[in-house]
């Protein structure tokens, strides 16, 4: 991660969230709260209390490969 990365943080509803991000490599980006235009260079993925003594942190980041 470089100092100029522009981060996108996205909130996973569940572990089951976390699991779909990291088996298959993608997240999606709910249309309601989606910005405009998406140009940045990570996601870090918010763990809220559903992540049990997890929850409430960042514990993972991935560089974004490819946008639709």
């Amino acid at each position: 991660m470089r100092d100029t990365d522009l981060i996108l943080v996205c909130l996973l509803r569940s572990p089951r969230d976390l699991e779909i991000a990291r088996l298959l490599g993608w997240y999606r980006i709910p249309l309601r709260s989606a910005p405009k235009v998406v140009a940045v260079d990570r996601l870090a993925f918010y763990q809220p209390a559903s992540f049990g003594e997890l929850g409430g942190r960042i514990e993972y980041t991935a560089p974004v490969r490819a946008t639709s």
